[in-house]
């Protein structure tokens, strides 16, 4: 059974599953992971989609994309929010209306704990709080400050950086460092010594949003990698002590085939035991390949995905401007945004143009490609071609570029 892997994700109830995509009817399925994994993987990528970071809203693509990306060009511009992963509550340049109300929602800056001592500070909008900490595998957490908008957060969390603690933390580093050295009463005395190292920084406005600290857990997960990497021979050493040892474990780098029983998940690592032997893979690897899932018989394709502190709603069509069809006013931009139409197509501005008068040309049958036309679809099409033209030349002083958008 192909499917395109999209990724693995978390639900309001802190359990993993994959989010896949049918292979030959392109919809959108959420299972939970099988419990024998046999997944074989086909050279074929396609473009992971995007959600809109204010309303949640995921929005399917089938572009064919290179090895080297994860999205299309069409989804990662599609909203201006990967102008704010850098962000650090400077000058912004973001004009999309929905990634500025995402900013302007109340935020969260919070310490993470991983194993080892490395302790990292990030941020989390309101909406996605806790989900945010399952994201990143951050097991042992706590909330320091509290703000009313997404650029205060970055500039709390800039001043906390500047100050030497880190603000990422790789996947290599969390597989490496995959068993909890400490135990949680030292780990919430360790957050809680740098919290107070942190309240000395800040002596200005942004003093205020700084909370009493919030301490979160998430120790189902943490017991499951304890029963599964820790070895059940015990050794004693000179103070009577009971040491538990780590079972012998590899990074998987090539992911042709993931063979074996599924054992846990932490953040975007998924760890099998193929042959006795546990293997760890970092699933943003996986991201937008096409596998053929042996073993996959029944899909709980109904299933809901809701981000803790908010419902993220999934498109569960390949196509969104087929989903746009069914209710105009339902579009990228909350409006309808139809220029013209004729009995098969539809005309209507994309977001994101790179040029002024960037129309789309769409039929409102779903096609795989412009070659399935029939000759009067492909005059009607010509019709239209030349009518942007004319409109073009007219008040745009300037020659015009096509390409079939599903083939770029």
């Amino acid at each position: 059974m192909k499917k395109y892997f999209v990724g693995l994700c978390w639900d309001e109830e802190y359990k993993p599953c994959f989010h896949l995509k049918d292979y030959e009817f392109g919809l959108d399925e959420f299972i939970d992971i099988p419990q024998e994994l046999l997944i074989e993987r086909i050279d074929q990528k396609i473009c992971i989609g995007t959600i809109n970071p204010y309303t949640r809203e995921y929005i399917s693509c089938n572009n064919i994309i290179e090895d080297s990306s994860s999205q299309c060009n069409h989804c990662k511009y599609m909203f201006d929010f990967y102008k704010c992963v850098r962000c650090h509550g400077d000058d912004c340049s973001v004009k999309n209306g929905d990634v500025l109300k995402y900013c302007n929602t109340p935020h969260y800056v919070y310490l993470a704990y991983f194993p080892n001592g490395k302790i990292k500070v990030g941020t989390a909008s309101e909406i996605k709080k806790y989900n945010r900490l399952l994201e990143q595998g951050a097991i042992f957490s706590i909330f320091i400050a509290k703000t009313p908008t997404g650029k205060i957060a970055r500039q709390i969390e800039k001043n906390i950086i500047d100050n030497g603690i880190t603000g990422a933390v790789t996947t290599t580093y969390k597989m490496k460092n995959i068993v909890f050295d400490s135990e949680e009463k030292l780990i919430r005395q360790q957050l809680k010594e740098k919290y107070k190292d942190i309240l000395k920084l800040f002596a200005g406005d942004n003093k205020k949003y700084l909370i009493e600290p919030e301490f979160n857990s998430f120790n189902e997960i943490k017991d499951k990698i304890d029963n599964n990497m820790l070895s059940s021979n015990i050794q004693v050493n000179l103070f009577d002590e009971e040491n538990k040892q780590i079972k012998p474990y590899i990074i998987k780098k090539e992911l042709d085939r993931i063979f074996g029983a599924h054992l846990f998940c932490v953040g975007k690592v998924l760890a099998v035991e193929n042959n006795g032997t546990i293997e760890l893979i970092d699933t943003k690897k996986m991201e937008g390949y096409l596998f053929e899932f042996k073993n996959i018989k029944n899909l709980n394709t109904d299933r809901e995905i809701k981000c803790l502190g908010g419902e993220m709603s999934i498109q569960k069509s390949m196509c969104p401007f087929c989903e746009e069809q069914k209710n105009r006013n339902i579009s990228i931009v909350n409006k309808s945004r139809t220029l013209a139409e004729t009995d098969d197509f539809v005309v209507f501005p994309t977001t994101g143009g790179f040029v002024k008068n960037y129309q789309l040309i769409v039929p409102k049958k779903h096609i795989n490609c412009f070659g399935e036309l029939s000759k009067e679809q492909l005059i009607e099409l010509k019709s239209l071609i030349l009518w942007q033209k004319q409109i073009n030349r007219k008040y745009f002083n300037s020659n015009s570029s096509m390409f079939e958008h599903n083939l770029l």
